[in-house]
């Protein structure tokens, strides 16, 4: 469990696990204590700037994995970690960076050729769920476009509708759910992008389930009188045959993968992270 930075705090005492690391993807410094009593989480990370941040009184305690949590927490009781002003400000920490450029441009290259195969595994209906994230402005809505636009470079010369649509912003389940009825044919894709709002409400989620399981039909079904579907000519249930694409911000890659992974795993979804 990570403690995010809005978290801040001040002059607390945790038993130390583990001391003081910088994260392999984020580049960002925490150390490991027991948060059970404030967080109800027996591992906690909490994110720091440098080893300046924190005092450390008595030994690092080694945590005890194969016992409880109350047995390692009692092991470990004078062996506690004074925080000194965590997280004053939500600063990203100074990490120097070993790579070169030319090894920053081919990392981030390789990324975004993993990213255009994913996104025609969605076009092809190989992928029927597909979570890209990553920072504002690395490319991530621009990569998907242009893959899935020379992807129907034909359907352009026959004058036909594109069989992909990127929608940003709020959407409620009813809209939601007529998107899905838009491009529910094969190969269609719905890109969602930043549209989180899906996320929060139940009945959208309920929609998503449905449209992304993987039983050889995916029927979604509408059981409320609707006077905006009756008017868009929009059946109360119709079968699912295409794809979704999720973009959204690297905070919120957290949010997905802690909080609806399990609820999308089941569903053959890919992921990829632009950093």
């Amino acid at each position: 469990m990570d403690i995010l930075a809005e978290n801040k705090i001040t002059n607390q005492t945790f038993t130390l696990l583990e001391g003081y690391k910088v994260g392999a993807r984020s580049g960002e410094g925490f150390i490991t204590v027991d948060g059970t009593g404030l967080y109800g989480c027996p591992k906690a990370r909490i994110k720091v700037r440098s080893e300046k941040d924190f005092t450390i009184s008595g030994e690092l305690a080694a945590p005890i994995v194969k016992k409880s949590p109350i047995a390692r927490r009692n092991a470990a009781a004078s062996k506690t970690v004074e925080a000194v002003n965590l997280l004053e400000d939500n600063s990203i920490p100074d990490v120097e960076s070993t790579e070169t450029d030319e090894e920053v441009l081919s990392r981030i290259s390789k990324r975004f050729n993993v990213l255009n195969k994913l996104t025609l595994g969605a076009r092809r209906g190989d992928i029927r769920a597909l979570f890209v994230t990553g920072a504002p402005g690395v490319g991530k809505t621009y990569g998907v476009e242009q893959t899935l636009g020379e992807a129907g470079m034909i359907e352009q010369f026959e004058d036909a509708p594109k069989r992909y649509e990127i929608v940003s912003g709020s959407m409620s389940p009813l809209g939601l759910f007529m998107k899905l009825y838009e491009f529910s044919g094969e190969n269609d894709v719905l890109v969602l992008d930043d549209c989180d709002a899906v996320f929060s409400e139940e009945d959208s989620l309920n929609l998503l389930k449905a449209a992304l399981d993987t039983s050889e039909k995916r029927k979604i079904y509408w059981n409320l009188d609707s006077r905006v579907l009756n008017k868009a000519e929009v059946p109360n249930d119709f079968e699912f045959k295409g794809s979704v694409i999720f973009i959204s911000t690297s905070i919120f890659a957290r949010f997905v993968v802690n909080e609806f992974a399990p609820t999308f795993l089941p569903y053959s979804p890919g992921h990829i992270f632009l950093t």
